[in-house]
């Protein structure tokens, strides 16, 4: 065997085999498991999103330190759409956006922080004419749909037509 096939066969191992190891944290096959420093310790937290939509009408967010110990959670009422890691502060811990879907079809996009060993939700915001985000800046922005009425008759506007926040560095501003 040529060195840079033996190489990159041991390469492929290794990837497989940190794969697997992240799988050790999931309690449930249909478990998703995230990366991410939630706490600002320069350490990636492993964060566990739990499916319990069909069951119990929502979706659990369970964040582990990686000796299973849990440094907190959360439960949102609907199913998950995404969940974003993002740097909302100046701080070096990520928090978390997650969009979700209700029982009644419209979105949710709630932002938590984690401080002083709890998950605190820093913004919400509810639309029955859609969600869009853009974390890519510091300067975030949140876009929903809204009902336009002319007379009797009602329907949705694009999001971008409806109503946008802008993450102003400790709130957001409609």
């Amino acid at each position: 065997m040529k060195p840079g096939f033996s190489g990159a066969i041991a390469f492929m191992l290794l990837i497989s085999s940190g794969c697997a190891s992240i799988d050790k944290y999931k309690s449930d096959p249909a478990d998703v498991i995230h990366l991410a420093d939630i706490n600002g310790d320069s350490r990636d937290e492993i964060v566990r999103v739990k499916d319990k939509f069909d069951t119990q009408s929502k979706t659990i967010v369970e964040v582990l330190k990686k000796n299973k110990i849990q440094l907190g959670s959360f439960s949102v009422p609907g199913r998950l759409e995404s969940i974003d890691f993002i740097e909302m502060g100046m701080g070096q811990h990520k928090d978390i956006s997650v969009h979700y879907r209700n029982r009644d079809d419209s979105e949710t996009v709630s932002i938590y922080t984690f401080k002083d060993d709890k998950f605190r939700k820093i913004f919400t915001v509810d639309s029955n004419c859609g969600i869009e985000t853009d974390y890519s800046s510091m300067l975030a922005r949140i876009k929903t749909g809204k009902f336009i009425c002319n007379a009797d008759i009602c329907s949705c506007t694009d999001v971008n037509n409806g109503d946008m926040w802008i993450w102003t560095g400790d709130k957001f501003l409609k």
